[in-house]
Order: C-alpha cells, then sequence, then structure tokens
C-alpha cells in the first residue's frame, strides 16, 4: 500500500454516548478480558471468535510454543465456558506450520475452521488454504486442504450455508473465501499477483462443490478477505448468492480499491443483477476487510468494514472505510471515513449487524480494529464501534481496549443466546503486545474481550469518539475474469497431531453477582436499581426493584389504558417455575406484589401475557 504522508496532527477526545437500554434490553452481563498464550511464545496473531449456542466462546488463532522452543506456527483453538475460561484449549497441527484465521460453530455443534497450511505431503504448493472440522470435544471430524499445483492459497473467512439449490437444500455447506497467487491474474502473468478465490464443499468436506478464481488481466492484485451468504427473500431450498469484499488495484480510482463480488451460490459465476462486482476508493489505498448482508432489512443491502489512505487533509494515515451499497454492489448507498483525523492510524477488519437493535438506534452494525485513539491507553488498541445503516456514520460512542503496547481486534461477533442470556453483549478477539497485560518476557498473546451492550468489559478500556465525514468514493463495476479452478486434493482424515494446552490469564471478570453486590461497577445501567419494563398495546408491566434483596417480594406494577386480565408465570433460568397467577387489572396504575420466600439467589424471568401477547422482563434476586 502506499506510503503514509506527513501533515497536520488533529486529535479529539469525548465522552461515551449514553446509551438508553429498553424491555429485557436492561440486563446484568458477564464482562470479561482474558488472554491465552504460552508465556515465551508468540501466539494468536490473527484469530476468529464465535459464541457458542450454549453461550461460551471459540477462539481461534495461531501458537508458535509448538514442542521446544518457539517454533513454527500451529492452529490453536480456545473452546470456553461462559466465564472464558477454557473447556478445552488445544494446538492442531496439519502441516510443517499452519495458522487458523477463522471459525464458525456449525448448526450440528461442531466448529469449521479455515486458515492456511504449508507444505502438506499429499497436497500441492507451498501453502494451501484448509478447512478443519471438529466436534464439541476438540476431535477431529475431517480436514480438506484446497490449493494448487503452485505457490500460495489462503482462506481468510468462513460461513456455513442455511440455503440450497433449488432442488435440493444444502444447510450445512461450508464456504471459504481467500486469495491465491495460482496463475496469477487469470493470464499467466506476474508469480505474485494475487488473484481473489471462494471455493464451497459440502458438510463432511468430501466433496468441493465448485471452486472459482476471480481476478484481473496481467500482474494486477486481486485479493478477498470477507465473504457471507445472502438469505433475504429466499427460501431453504434455494441457493442464497454469496458475497465477498477485499482489493484490487485492476480496477477503479487509484491505488487499491475496495473490492465487492455477488456471485451465484450454486455455481460461483456471475449472472444477471443483483449479482455482479463493484469497487469503491480514491486516490490513494482502500481495501474492505468483512462483508455482511442486512438481515433486518428488508431489501438486503450489503455492508462493508476496511480501511482507507484517502481522506483529505489534515489526515495522514489510515482511517476506518465503511461502505453501504443495496443487494446488487453496484448500487451505492453511502459511505464514510471515521478515525483520528490526523497522523496516527486507525482502520476496521470485522463486523457484524447488531443483535440489539434500538441501542442506540435500529439498524446498526458493529464494528472492530485498530484505533490510535483511546488515551491514556498506549495505541493502537481495540476498538468498538457502532455505524448506522443509511449514512454509515458512527453513532454512539466507542470504546478502546488494550494496554501499553499493541492490540488489534481481528474479529466480532454478537453474544445473543437464550441458554445464557448474562451473556448478552459483544466478544471480540485479537492480539497483544501489551507488555503490561502479558508480561514482559512475553511476545504476544490472543487477546479476547467480552463486553456487555454498552460495550463495558471491566478494565483496560477507555470512551473515545471518533472524527468522522462521508468518504465520497469513486465507483467502478467492471466484472472480472472468472476461472474454473480444477483444485484437487483429498480429504485427510488422519495425520492431524492434537496437542493439549493450559495457556490462559484472565485479566477482569465481572459476573452479574459481583455487579449486584456492589463491586462490579457500573453495567450500563444507572444506578444499583434499574426496573425491568416491557410494553403491550394495553400499556407497561414493570418489575421492581432490580436487583430485588433476597427475601422482598417482586413488584408487578401494570400501567393501563384499560382493564384487562393479566397471566404471569416467573421461572428460574433452569425453566423451573416458581410462580404462576393471573388477575383482573384495571386502567391505570396497579401494583400486584408476588412473594420470593424460599427463592434461591439468581435471575428469573417473568412472564405476562395480555391479550394473548406474552412478553418476557428479568428480574435478579441478590443476597
Amino acid at each position: 500500500m502506499s506510503a503514509t504522508r506527513s501533515r497536520h496532527v488533529g486529535l479529539l477526545f469525548a465522552a461515551v454516548a449514553a446509551f438508553t437500554l429498553i424491555g429485557t434490553g436492561q440486563l446484568f452481563a458477564q464482562r470479561f478480558q482474558t488472554v491465552y498464550g504460552s508465556p515465551a511464545c508468540a501466539d494468536a496473531g490473527r484469530s476468529g471468535v464465535a459464541q457458542l449456542a450454549a453461550g461460551g466462546y471459540v477462539i481461534v488463532g495461531e501458537s508458535y510454543a509448538n514442542g521446544a522452543g518457539c517454533g513454527p506456527s500451529h492452529i490453536l483453538v480456545e473452546y470456553t465456558g461462559i466465564n472464558g475460561a477454557p473447556v478445552w484449549s488445544n494446538i492442531y497441527s496439519i502441516g510443517s506450520s499452519d495458522s487458523a484465521l477463522d471459525v464458525v460453530e456449525c448448526s450440528n455443534g461442531d466448529l469449521a475452521i479455515c486458515g492456511v497450511t504449508q507444505n502438506v505431503p499429499t497436497c500441492n504448493g507451498p501453502r494451501d488454504a484448509f478447512v478443519l472440522r471438529l466436534n464439541a470435544a476438540g476431535g477431529v471430524v475431517a480436514v480438506r486442504t484446497v490449493g494448487s499445483p503452485s505457490l500460495d492459497e489462503i482462506g481468510w473467512n468462513i460461513v456455513e450455508a442455511r440455503t440450497g439449490d433449488g432442488i435440493n437444500a444444502f444447510p450445512g455447506d461450508l464456504i471459504v473465501a481467500g486469495y491465491t497467487t495460482w496463475n496469477a491474474g487469470t493470464g499467466g502473468a506476474g508469480p505474485w499477483a494475487r488473484d481473489g478465490f471462494i471455493f464451497r464443499t459440502n458438510a463432511a468436506l468430501t466433496v468441493v462443490r465448485w471452486a472459482m478464481q476471480y481476478g484481473g488481466p496481467n500482474s494486477h492484485d486481486d485479493y478477498l478477505y470477507g465473504v457471507d451468504e445472502c438469505r433475504v427473500g429466499v427460501t431453504s431450498t434455494q441457493t442464497g448468492d454469496i458475497v465477498a469484499t477485499g482489493g484490487t488495484n485492476t480496477w477503479g480510482a487509484g491505488g487499491y480499491d475496495i473490492w465487492m463480488l455477488r456471485v451465484d451460490g450454486n455455481t460461483g459465476l456471475i449472472n444477471a443483477a443483483p449479482q455482479g462486482a463493484a469497487t469503491y476508493g480514491d486516490i490513494y489505498d482502500e481495501e474492505g476487510r468483512a462483508i455482511v448482508e442486512l438481515q433486518n432489512l428488508s431489501t438486503g443491502n450489503l455492508v462493508v468494514a476496511g480501511l482507507s489512505n484517502s481522506r483529505p487533509f489534515p489526515s495522514t494515515n489510515y482511517e476506518v472505510a465503511m461502505v453501504q451499497t443495496a443487494n446488487y454492489p453496484c448500487t451505492f448507498i453511502a459511505d464514510q471515513y471515521a478515525g483520528d483525523n490526523g497522523t496516527r492510524a486507525d482502520g476496521g477488519f470485522d463486523l457484524k449487524e447488531d443483535a440489539f437493535p434500538n441501542i442506540p438506534t435500529a439498524n446498526d452494525v458493529v464494528v472492530t480494529g485498530y484505533t490510535s485513539l483511546g488515551a491514556p491507553l498506549v495505541g493502537p488498541n481495540v476498538f468498538l464501534q457502532k455505524f448506522t445503516v443509511g449514512t454509515m456514520a458512527p453513532v454512539g460512542g466507542a470504546m478502546a481496549y488494550g494496554g501499553s503496547g499493541i492490540d488489534w481486534g481481528w474479529s466480532v461477533n454478537n453474544c445473543l443466546r437464550a441458554t445464557a442470556p448474562e451473556t448478552q453483549g459483544y466478544v471480540i478477539a485479537g492480539f497483544t503486545q501489551s507488555a503490561n497485560l502479558i508480561g514482559a518476557a512475553n511476545p504476544q498473546d490472543m487477546y479476547v474481550i467480552k463486553t456487555n451492550q454498552t460495550f463495558g468489559s471491566g478494565c483496560n478500556e477507555r470512551p473515545f469518539t471518533f472524527s468522522a465525514q462521508p468518504a465520497q468514493f469513486l465507483q467502478s463495476c467492471t466484472p472480472p475474469s472468472i476461472l474454473n479452478i480444477p483444485w484437487t486434493c483429498v480429504p485427510l482424515t488422519v495425520g492431524v497431531t492434537l496437542i493439549p494446552t493450559t495457556w490462559f490469564n484472565t485479566l477482569c471478570y465481572n459476573s452479574p453477582a459481583a455487579h449486584e453486590r456492589g463491586d462490579g461497577g457500573n453495567d450500563g445501567i444507572s444506578g444499583v436499581e434499574a426496573p425491568t419494563a416491557v410494553t403491550f398495546t394495553e400499556g407497561r408491566m414493570t418489575a421492581y426493584p432490580n436487583p430485588l434483596p433476597k427475601g422482598m417480594p417482586i413488584n408487578l406494577r401494570f400501567d393501563l389504558v384499560k382493564e384487562t386480565s393479566a397471566q404471569m408465570a416467573i421461572t428460574d433460568m433452569a425453566g423451573h417455575e416458581v410462580y404462576r397467577g393471573s388477575t383482573t387489572v384495571k386502567a391505570g396504575s396497579q401494583v400486584v406484589p408476588v412473594a420470593t420466600a424460599g427463592w434461591a439467589r439468581g435471575t428469573y424471568l417473568v412472564r405476562v401475557t395480555i391479550g394473548g401477547t406474552s412478553q418476557i422482563a428479568r428480574i435478579v434476586l441478590a443476597d
């Protein structure tokens, strides 16, 4: 990418805007920061993260601590409980060196991991992309390496398909995007030029349904980092299109530009719109790092997060770049720069559609990456920021996380599991080189941050505000050349070395119980008492106080516009019912007390049904 330009320094600081929590969004959440890795070798330079259906987390990356000394890297997988402590932790070796770049929990509970491996005896070329499928206990189910006769392939991002081909449903297929240096430029020129590729396997990894290479002629550079499956308006027996993003210097405004592709999920080809390809950029360098199809909008708009070096003076370095298009990549909607607007660097590496709409606005996306803002932390630091759909402008305040050295966020995911409601918020994975977090002798560790819905993790954090302005990127809509690649490599069912590890160190942990006792800090809720309210057509029901001192009755206050009947049921988090009742509630305000004598300390769900509509509030019974 182009060299950094020297200009005037600009720096903005502000407090995080207060987020308004509504209804059952007023939760006490478990929060933590944890590092994983050996004490003397580098670990997890890149990592993906996902919340498990049971409420815990899986994080993947790399470790150089396989055997004596700090040798070649191999795949590091951390499978944790809801508090971040490992349930199991393993290093996996496929080839002479390996690195995991992304992970997804499959619909059957398996884990699918993609990345890059080197010098696999039964495969091609020096480096190949791989897909490794593990069961929930960490056992190897299957491995497939996908590569060309020469040079390199890298799998950057993986998703599990939920759609089919119009005849047979293929939920459970795995789709990987990345890049290749084989047959560079689809014209054979330039041995180090890259082309993007996408391949699709079945769930068992035994069939590569298709593998396509996308790029321009000659020695131009085209590559992909992020991928998503389009599901808006697609039935379970149809094939959703595949969208991907990365960078290109083949087309566009100059330097590298953000590159977006939408291809047929059944063939990998580009047919009629909304399938197509587009670039967005300016005079210097841009690249897309992650892409999502917006499920909350029936139009299925696309949003890309990445980096740009083209923001006008006084900016002289990279900034977060956001682009929104319609479902057709060539139909532009909005773009945005966000960063320090000075000499220091910021960049977006991953995004997800926000699982908590209306906090602070509807239809947001949440982005992580690195930022130079967030003093007194020493940057670059991990950041978390929401951007609003429609303008791509930052909304609410941002949070920076880290210590005395370099800290980067590579992956972010929503945490929203009915089986573990106390975990609701966000989880970020990346790496830290901060000596005050991991020790002076430790070069680098995997860094995992679990926040509540308002980005609070409990330690090593600082609110800040991005400077932002519309980017006004130039657009190009030139379809790439497409090559059907005859990649062949047999699935590996044996030969994967597994090495258990026990490295982890919790930097901080704030449980709902700690907050209830008053020593957990403010969890995004104003004060210790936080009434939980739900609304109906007929009015509102509020459960209070919250937290509730043990032995004190729960007050269910109804504020209704007309007289109606209400049914109430209260259960603990294991589903055991502790109360059931019904009453006729008059118009206006009325309080129904519910005795809690004999109830155990913990979280309870209050289900209220009025007029055939049920709503659930949450109450915490403290000591």
